[in-house]
């Protein structure tokens, strides 16, 4: 079983409500595969609104995680997503675009 660290905009492309069920989508398809999904937005589901201090210490708090996990699949190249792919990367964890048309989109 992988760890796989979901890296999806929150509130950036659309409503916190749709891009979370986009998410709870993507979990399943993850989970279907045989691995476990690591998403922050259900991680951090509990907050029920978002300041620039807890954005950030979210922000931190997912690159600790992310270094546990064996792959991250991104959504975005903006924001956080790109702060989350650059540090993946830095940390030799596998980066896969999962943007349509991307590198390794669907």
């Amino acid at each position: 079983m992988r760890k796989v660290f979901i890296s999806h905009p929150l509130t950036s492309s659309g409503s916190f409500e749709r891009n979370r069920d986009i998410v709870d989508d993507i979990c399943r398809e993850i989970m279907e595969d045989g691995d476990l999904p690591i998403s922050p937005i259900h991680a951090f589901a509990f907050i029920d609104e978002e300041t620039p201090e807890i954005r950030e210490a979210v922000m931190q708090w997912c690159l600790e995680i992310i270094p546990t996990c064996h792959a991250l699949y991104s959504w975005s190249d903006q924001g956080g997503c790109s702060q989350e792919w650059e540090w993946a990367r830095s940390a030799g964890v596998a980066c896969v675009d999962m943007r349509e048309g991307g590198e390794n989109g669907q």
